[in-house]
């Protein structure tokens, strides 16, 4: 059965992690740390509120994990063999997709939560 230690690409091998998964992208993982931390430090010179990053940072995150990510997977997995997947769930994930990024979009623009107003206006406080 093939018992015996593994003999595939792996961490130090040919072709494993350290030569890069594939032919020509063995530099592609440290040019992409360093334009990550480029382009934080980019943004470090200019924004000095990190209110407004979070926020931000919350706005991407609906749309990329919340409705963009799962929304493709599921219209991906219905169009494989033997799934049987119907009008109403690709109409659910188009709805997920596009609510979910207007709801980005939304927040975008509306960044002010009001937060002394609602502590006004809660009927019960802790």
């Amino acid at each position: 059965l093939g018992a015996g230690p593994y003999k595939g690409p792996g961490v130090g091998s040919e072709g494993g992690v350290e030569r890069g998964l594939l032919p020509g992208s063995a530099g592609a993982v440290p040019a992409a740390a360093a334009g990550i931390a480029g382009s934080v430090m980019a943004c470090a010179f200019v924004v000095t509120d990190l209110g407004l990053m979070t926020v931000l940072g919350g706005t991407l995150s609906v749309g990329g994990f919340v409705a963009l990510a799962p929304g493709l997977v599921g219209l991906w997995l219905s169009h494989k063999p033997g799934v049987r997947a119907g009008f109403c769930w690709r109409v659910a994930m188009h709805t997920l997709i596009w609510g979910g990024l207007a709801l980005s979009v939304a927040g975008v623009f509306l960044r002010d939560n009001s937060a002394a107003e609602l502590g006004t206006r809660c009927w019960w406080t802790v």
